[in-house]
Formats: structure tokens, sequence, C-alpha cells
């Protein structure tokens, strides 16, 4: 180990052998180890824990943060006492982005902290209330559930310690790159002299170490690109299979469709975030692998080097967010191709035709996909109400619907047709009716009265009868309910729970529904041909006459005129053929939801416009904002920047945008490890993709996207762009060795 070096006459002495032979104290080695190991372990585990969306998962993460933390204080001490300084990247100083990012660190963690310790509520469930309390100062950062803020708290303490041990970590050299041999014997190394370090490095091991990337970080983006592309793998075969349970395992107690899900994650937008943070630094990865490889030879042929998997890498990830059908993130994923395209073009220019084929066939490729996946993302996009004309309740009505049912039953109730009086809601509003059918297979007819009472009709069994079939499926309601397919009735069981509904009571027809329960995440897997909605209630003969040929009509599979025939009688108040049912609605009705989350989101901002509300209490103070109890409870705002603001305040929201630019301008100061301008901007571009993809959506209230934001955020914090001269000294050394 080393000595004590407490006693002032052998302190000089014992850091002289330390600095001046380059031995590294052992204790000091382990925690580098342990640190390397738990990097790696949290940018494994991250994702495939089901994003880390769980309680378990999170406080997994967050004890391997302290722990990282403990590890990280070690070194901070063995340094101190022995006075130890190890060889390190870049010119040995701290800069005052690094300096004023600490702060801001120190600050945030200890504003979590302060609004937990000075909490002004808490949120009642089981009463659905806040309990307030006396004793608390305003003027200091206060949270209104105290729990969430404490969650809060430990989480980002945390994250905190995971984002400076993995800084410290990278920033340090390896035994090759100090170009310390086996026996422990010095080479000729100054520790503080940044340029000379570089030179060593390059000279003594030319073909292990490229200048530009550092064995340390050449590891970690092994790691990360690695663990992406299988993570993206796993996500297009589940996908593809149909199941409807995260890695085949569970099912998510929320978004239980396949469509809904991605690979671990319950929730498709958090995969398609998580993967166009990465597959952007795979591709820049790749170029520098590249570009050193070309330094270190005359000659690089295709598939001569392990950097080669790269770009298909990339290209399986930059797929995920247009499979997963994520609106948002394949718009990102589109204006990233372009722009990551153009910048790993132009940097191109001097890397010959071997180059420029590969990113012309990942832009084909990625274009390819992207026609292919508009077709996914195109049915997300469609109408899903439409006003019949006829605002007056009916007594008697007729639903008609031509379908193909899907081959795989819905691992979900999903809805087939529906009548309403709103446009925004279908799902158990007052005298609204709904055809759904259920995860067992059975379809259900359910009429919903003015206050709790419901009526519903099932047919056992439908599924299975007609999977996979065209059906002509017709639903009519007079003093009862009858439910036909393809002319014929089909027998059914009804129940009531009254509670002062009856069936002659008037039901709503202003808007007809169709494909889905008013929830996206649950819209009917099949798919829907036409359908006919009538004020009145058909006969069996009438509805018998008019059943179309449905050969015919699958043979077409469009319908772009009324199947069932001009001879139908009374006409229909609404109907609606293929084209107007693929029609694409405009983006506010696509965002109404969220358009209402957002207005309610702004009131919690004037109520809190400095301090906010606290971290971590968005999800339980949401529930007192509602307009009624109609309107969807959401734990999440499908906006990051608006929700940090209401939990942290206009102050909080300061400081965490002025931490997010100091750590991203860093490279322009200088004076740590020299990146390649390509992959800076790769790194920037994908940062910036997932800052733009928070303005619908909560990509960072999501642990694994945010502890692989934080890495990204932590790759800039290493990087510089002023020591241009460095980067050649060692590029012309290590081509003085090899003459």
């Amino acid at each position: 180990m080393f000595r004590d070096p407490m006693t002032l006459e052998k302190a000089p002495r014992a850091q002289t052998r330390l600095h001046g032979c380059g031995r590294t104290p052992r204790l000091y080695r382990f925690c580098d180890g342990l640190t390397e190991g738990l990097v790696y372990w949290m940018a494994v585990f991250c994702p495939w824990a089901f994003g880390t969306t769980q309680p378990w998962a999170i406080w997994t993460m967050n004890v391997t943060g302290y722990v990282l933390g403990a590890a990280l204080v070690s070194k901070w001490m063995i340094r101190w006492r022995t006075g130890y300084q190890p060889p390190r990247w870049g010119d040995g100083r701290t800069h005052w982005p690094v300096r004023l990012l600490a702060g801001l660190t120190i600050l945030l963690v200890a504003w979590c902290l302060v609004a937990a310790l000075n909490a002004r509520a808490a949120y009642l469930f089981q009463e659905m209330r806040l309990e307030y309390r006396d004793s608390y100062i305003p003027w200091l950062p206060h949270s209104y559930h105290a729990p969430g803020s404490w969650f809060a708290f430990w989480q980002y303490l945390g994250l905190a310690w995971t984002f400076w041990a993995l800084r410290d970590w990278l920033l340090g050299k390896t035994r090759r790159e100090r170009g310390t041999r086996r026996g422990g014997e010095a080479a000729s190394l100054d520790a503080g002299s940044g340029e000379a370090s570089e030179i060593a490095s390059a000279t003594s091991n030319p073909t292990h170490a490229s200048p530009q990337i550092p064995a340390r970080l050449r590891r970690l983006l092994w790691v990360l690109c690695l663990n992406g592309g299988l993570l993206a793998l796993e996500g297009i075969l589940q996908r593809s299979s149909g199941t409807n349970k995260l890695l085949w395992l569970i099912v998510p107690r929320l978004n239980t469709t396949p469509e809904s899900q991605f690979g671990p994650y319950a929730y498709r937008s958090n995969a398609a975030q998580y993967f166009n943070l990465l597959w952007p630094v795979a591709l820049g990865f790749w170029w520098s692998l590249r570009a050193a490889a070309k330094q270190a030879a005359a000659t690089v042929r295709l598939g001569s080097g392990a950097h080669v998997v790269l770009p298909m890498l990339a290209l399986v990830m930059a797929a995920c967010p247009v499979v997963s059908e994520s609106r948002a993130g394949a718009a990102v994923t589109a204006v990233n191709v372009v722009l990551v395209g153009a910048v790993l073009l132009f940097a191109s220019r001097r890397y010959g035709r071997t180059t420029w084929a590969l990113l012309g066939a990942f832009v084909l490729l990625t274009a390819v996909g992207g026609v292919g996946g508009w077709q996914i993302l195109k049915v997300r996009m469609q109408e899903y109400s439409w006003p019949t004309g006829r605002e007056e309740p009916v007594t008697a009505f007729t639903l008609r619907c031509l379908l193909r049912m899907p081959d795989v039953q819905p691992g979900d109730t999903v809805g087939i047709v529906g009548l309403s009086e709103q446009r925004r809601q279908l799902h158990a509003l007052p005298r609204s009716t709904m055809a759904v059918i259920r995860p067992e297979g059975r379809l259900d007819v359910l009429l919903y009265g003015e206050g709790m009472g419901m009526y519903w009709h099932y047919v056992s069994n439908f599924f299975n009868q007609h999977a996979g079939a065209l059906v002509d499926l017709t639903i009519v309601k007079s003093t009862n309910v009858t439910v036909y397919t393809n002319g014929e009735a089909l027998p059914g069981i009804e129940n009531y729970d009254h509670r002062g509904l009856l069936l002659t009571n008037r039901f709503a027809s202003a808007h007809l529904w169709v494909g889905t329960l008013g929830m996206r995440s649950h819209n009917f897997p099949g798919r829907i041909f036409a359908v006919g909605f009538l004020d009145v209630a058909l006969s069996a003969a009438q509805i018998k006459a008019t059943t179309a040929d449905l050969t015919a009509l699958a043979a077409a599979e469009r319908t772009p005129t009324d199947p069932w025939g001009k001879a139908q009688s009374p006409a229909a108040v609404l109907f609606l053929g293929t084209d107007q049912l693929e029609q694409t609605r405009p983006l506010s009705d696509q965002l109404f939801d969220r358009l209402e989350t957002y207005r309610n989101a702004r009131q919690m901002l004037r109520d809190h416009p400095f301090l906010g509300t606290g971290p971590g209490t968005f999800g339980p103070l949401y529930n007192l904002y509602r307009g009624n109890t109609q309107e969807t409870w959401h734990w999440y705002l499908h906006n990051d920047w608006m929700e940090v603001l209401v939990t942290f305040g206009g102050v909080g929201g300061a400081l965490l945008l002025a931490a997010l630019l100091a750590a991203v301008l860093q490279p322009f100061v200088g004076g740590g490890i020299v990146w390649s301008q390509a992959q800076m901007l790769c790194v920037w571009l994908a940062l910036v993709g997932c800052l733009a993809h928070a303005v619908v959506d909560f990509p960072l209230q999501i642990y694994s996207v945010l502890h692989l934001f934080l890495v990204l955020c932590c790759l800039c914090t290493v990087a510089g762009y002023r020591k241009r001269k460095a980067c050649g000294l060692a590029i012309s050394g290590w081509q003085a060795a090899q003459a």
C-alpha cells in the first residue's frame, strides 16, 4: 500500500515516491476498478430493468450511485493524504464551466433537500386532499408533497455522484496510456504536462490507443453501443411477436397493448427517446474510430476493424423510434438523420469512398425504413371521431361496421365503434354507447346512463369465431340490443346495472367513434373498412337483404362507397368509407388531451411561479387542478420544460438551465480530451433531439433516459476543442515512433 504521510518529515518523501515513480496506490486502483465496473453495470442495467421506472429499479440505481460517490471520495482522500496526482487527460486544470457546474450541482441537490425538509404539505391519496403544515419557511424552497420530494432528493443525489464519479474516471489514464510497464518501472511521464503525456501515450503504445479516443472512453462507448443494439433488436422482435409482455415476462399495469410498448419500456415514446440519444453517438464513435484507424495505417479495408459494426448498430437503433410508432420520436429521428448525415459527410471528405458508401447506405436504409414506418405511424394520426350532424339524442339506432378481425387476440379491451355527445371523449361518458372486444375474446356492447347505470350485452367467444376474417358487424338498439354478423343474429347475454338506466332512455348520437375507446393506447388492432350510423333500428330482414358480398370486398380491401348498397333504407345519417377513415387529423386534435394538461399546468405555474411546488410533486398535485373528474389524471406533464418550471419554479429552473449550459459549453474552453468535432457534434445533436422531444413528452422523468442524458453531458465536460496543438504533437510523435 502506501505510508501514512501525516508526519511532516515523511510527507514530502512519500509524495515524491508516489508521484515520481508513477506507482498508483492499491486502494486507488481498487476504487478506479470498482468505478469502471459500476459504470458499465449501470449502463446495461438501466434500460433492461424495464426502463428503470419502478421503485426497486430506481433504488438499485440510487444505491449504485452512492457506492460510486464513496469510491470518488476515497480517491479524493488518497490524493489529499498522500499527494498522489494521477496522470490525467488534459492540461490538469479545472476550468470555469466545470467549477460552475460543480457549484450548481451542490446547489440543486441542496434545493431538493431543503424542499423536502421545509415541506408545506403532503398529499393524502385516500382522501384526495392536501394536509398542510404550518411550520415552514415560505421564502425557502418547499414542497407540497413531502414524500415525493424526498424520493426526488435521493434520486438526484445518486445521479449527482454518478456524474462526477464518471467524469473523474474518464479523465484518468490507463497503465498503457501512462507508459507504465508491467514491472511497475516508470516511463518518462510528467502527469502535469498535458502535451507531453499525449505524446507519451501515442509513442509508447501506438496500436492500442488513439490520441483522440482514450481507452476508458472507448470502452464506455462500446458498452453503450453494443447494449443499445441488443436492446433495439429485442424491441423489434418483441413488437413483431405481438406479445403484450415486456421482455416476454410481465404485463405492465398501464399500457397493456403491444402497440403502446416497446422492448422493456411500457411506454413506446420512452424507448424512442433512449434510442434517439444513442444512435447519433454510435455514428460519431464509428467516425472517430475510422479516423483513428486511418491515421494508424496506410490503407484500411472495409471490414478490417470492429468499428464497422457500429453503423449497423446505429441503423437498428435509428429504426426503433419509427417501429415503436412514437410520432415525436420518429420526427426527431428524421431530423437527426439529416443533420448527423450532413455532419459526417462533411467531415468525411478526406476518408475515401468506403466512408461515403457506408454513410450513404445508412441514409438510404433509414429513408426506406421511414417510408415503411410512415405506414405504421399513419394509423396513429388518423381521425377517431366524426360529427354525425345529429345533435339530438335518439332512442333507437343502428351501427354497421365492416372490419377485418386481427389474427392475434388483443391483450386489452379495444374499441370498435361507439357514439357519444362529445368529440373529445367516449369511454364511460354519460349516454354513450360502445362496442368493444375484451382480452378474453368477448364482444361487449355497453350503454351508459345519466348516472352510474350501465347496460351491457355480451357475445362470448366472439374473437375465436372470427379471428382473421372479414366481418359485417351490425348492432341494433331498439327496446333491446341485438348483434348481427354477416346478416345473422348472434345469441348474447344481457346484464343490467340499473341505477336509473332503461333501454327506453335517449342516447347520444352527436359523434361517431371508430376503432378506439377514446384513448390512443386502446386502438383496434385490426382494420376497419367502413362504418355506417342510422338513427333507426333496422329489422333482421333489412340487415340480411343489405349484407354485402364479403368475398368481393375482401379482394378490393377498400370501400369508396356504401358497401351495404344503395337499396339500404332508410339512408345512413353518416357513412365513412376507407378514404375517410384513413385521413390524417389536425395536430391540434391529436394533441388535444395534452393541450388540456398544459392549460392546467399553466395554472399551477401561475400559483407557484418562483419556487415551484417542489421536486417530485407534479403527479400528486395535478389532481387538484383537473377541470373535472372525467379528465385524465396525468402523473407526468408531457412537457418536461414546463414540468421543471412547475416543480422547481423559475429560480430552480434557471439553475438547471445554467448547469446544462455549463456542461455543453465546456468543450469550447478546452483542456480536456481532444475529441473530433464530428463526434462532439453528434453528441450535441443527440442532446438537442432529446430536449426537443421534451417539449411534447417527459424523457427526463424516466431514470434510464435521464441517466443516459447525463452520461452524454458528462462526455461534454471531459472534451476540449482548443487543444489542437497537443493533438497534432501526439500524432506527430506516433508517426516518429513508427519511423
